[in-house]
């Protein structure tokens, strides 16, 4: 870890705090907050999550970013550190991927199980309704990191937003 983050630089600090910053305004900012919390989510934030795929150094502040926004939650006691965990466990695999198109199963299903188990336990739902709030957490989370592979298909077409976000 230590190895890490001595490749990063101060320009590189800078970038994930302004992503962090980015995160939590997308997420808490009203109306886009009326559905980031709870058993039904949808996170236009949650588009960020194909920065990692293209670069790991994108990880501190996206995560960095989710802790913020979760300290906003109904949950937050638990929800600080049970989302960000799923979300830094999304980032931690999605590097690994050869092809973009997996970035939003893996991050939909990952955060619908964890998030949605979370969300039941804390709210004390029956099996059934906290099957279907993982069920409507993946779904939201496949939608916002679907339009964030789409939107980032094609901004990586661009040279020189490619040469900003790509493994320098």
């Amino acid at each position: 870890m230590k190895k890490y983050f001595q490749k990063f630089t101060t320009q590189d600090w800078v970038v994930n705090a302004l992503l962090a910053a980015v995160y939590v305004v997308l997420t808490v900012t009203p109306p886009l907050n009326s559905l980031a919390f709870g058993s039904v989510q949808f996170r236009v934030s949650e588009m960020m999550v194909m920065l990692p795929f293209y670069n790991r150094k994108f990880i501190p502040g996206l995560t960095l970013g989710c802790f913020i926004t979760n300290l906003f939650s109904p949950t937050a006691a638990v929800d600080i550190f049970v989302g960000t965990l799923a979300s830094l466990l999304v980032f931690l695999l999605i590097i690994h991927l050869r092809h973009g198109y997996w970035v939003p199963l893996i991050a939909a299903f990952i955060n619908g199980v964890v998030v949605g188990a979370e969300i039941g336990i804390m709210t004390h739902m029956p099996f059934n309704a906290m099957l279907l709030s993982m069920l409507y957490i993946f779904i939201g989370e496949f939608a916002a990191v679907f339009i964030g592979y789409l939107l980032f298909t094609v901004l990586m077409r661009n040279s020189q937003i490619a040469k900003v976000i790509q493994k320098r």
